[in-house]
């Protein structure tokens, strides 16, 4: 038995279907899959073209099968990565077709569906076999900057809004509001700080924005710092100090302080529960100044300090201390450090705590020398 699609399309019918309604409405929304498509699916930035014709035809042929004999599940291999995006799109078009039809056999419906759920979990098992593929290659490295360049267009995006948002510009807000609209700028800011460091490590990790010292405040840094972490802190009912020095006007690499510091104080509150969380600059010297993150936490267990510093590091135990899922923060943050001359150390104690710190030359600013 065959049926045909509005497009005249051949459609063979399979004969585990016993009812001709039910794949008259699949040949409707195999049509339809050839127009709207194109506005559903998602290609992977630099992927090849989807021929949305062939692809119907290649999806038809592996349901017909998939019907026949429900131990196959042999999926299409001619649809690419977005073949699971094909499939989802088929179904919905499948289920939105049988609303308008009558006189179909549930049974035959539901043999259907489950064709359709066992190609897709196929194509799925697939997918992820050529995406581990390509991230075991060569370049590996570019796929993931590709990745992480297309986040960061909408991260950008959500801190706009958000910052919006709290500042009151679209009409006031409720000091719950205020507070959500925080976190939702913090959580952004994180994303859009890891986004940073995977480019960040792609080319080596220890480029300085600013390629020439420039005199910058001390204090300010930290405030910029302290602001952006806040909002975590509050919500875990941390505090969060800070301490400055005197000679607040240094020469040195404001954006690589800025961002070291950041990303040691954000670690901070994730792991602490209770207490306080510092940020602290001192004058050592003259020129020398040390700066700190000190937290009251868990502290860092002595078998993770050899790896601490290790880009992309696993973890036996997902609860166990890390800067991050990946291990990029303390990487960068090590690397950054040593571009401007220090070292990245570390004190810690189970139970009681963990303190980051690193000295760094940084002149005291020709324009206030007399200030030391």
């Amino acid at each position: 038995m065959t049926g045909r699609s509005s497009g005249g399309a051949l459609l063979r019918m399979p004969y585990r279907v016993t009812t001709r309604p039910v794949w008259e409405v699949m040949a409707r929304a195999l049509e339809r899959l050839k127009t709207e498509g194109e506005r559903s699916v998602l290609v992977p930035r630099g992927g090849a073209s989807i021929d949305f014709v062939a692809a119907s035809a290649s999806l038809a042929s592996a349901i017909e099968r998939a019907i026949e004999d429900e131990e196959s599940t042999q999926a299409p291999t001619d649809v690419g990565l977005a073949g699971h995006q094909l499939l989802a799109v088929l179904r919905r078009l499948f289920v939105e077709e049988l609303t308008e039809t009558n006189d179909v056999d549930l049974v035959e419906v539901v043999r259907v569906l489950g064709a359709i759920e066992r190609l897709q979990a196929e194509l799925e098992r697939n997918g992820a076999q050529q995406f581990a593929s390509r991230l075991a290659g060569p370049d590996a490295m570019q796929l993931l900057v590709e990745v992480v360049h297309d986040m960061r267009s909408p991260l950008n995006a959500i801190l706009l809004l958000a910052e919006q948002l709290r500042s009151g510009r679209s009409g006031p807000l409720i000091d719950i509001q205020v507070r959500q609209m925080d976190l939702v700028h913090s959580a952004a800011f994180g994303l859009t700080t890891l986004a940073d460091d995977v480019i960040e490590l792609a080319h080596g990790g220890n480029r300085l924005v600013d390629e020439r010292p420039m005199p910058f405040s001390l204090s300010s840094v930290l405030k910029v710092v302290g602001d952006l972490v806040q909002p975590l802190a509050t919500e875990k009912r941390i505090a969060l100090n800070s301490s400055g020095t005197d000679a607040d006007i240094r020469v040195g690499h404001r954006v690589a302080v800025g961002r070291v510091l950041l990303n040691l104080t954000t670690n901070a509150v994730k792991f602490t529960e209770q207490g306080s969380v510092t940020i602290a600059c001192e004058a050592k010297s003259r020129t020398k100044v040390e700066f700190s993150v000190t937290d009251t936490g868990r502290g860092i267990p002595p078998d993770a300090l050899p790896t601490l510093f290790d880009p992309f590091r696993q973890r036996a135990n997902r609860s166990e201390y890390a800067f991050s899922s990946s291990g990029l923060g303390l990487s960068i943050c090590q690397q950054l450090v040593q571009a401007m001359g220090g070292d990245l150390r570390v004190e810690t104690e189970l139970g009681k705590g963990t303190r980051f710190s690193f000295v760094l030359d940084l002149p005291i600013s020709p324009r206030v020398s007399g200030a030391w």
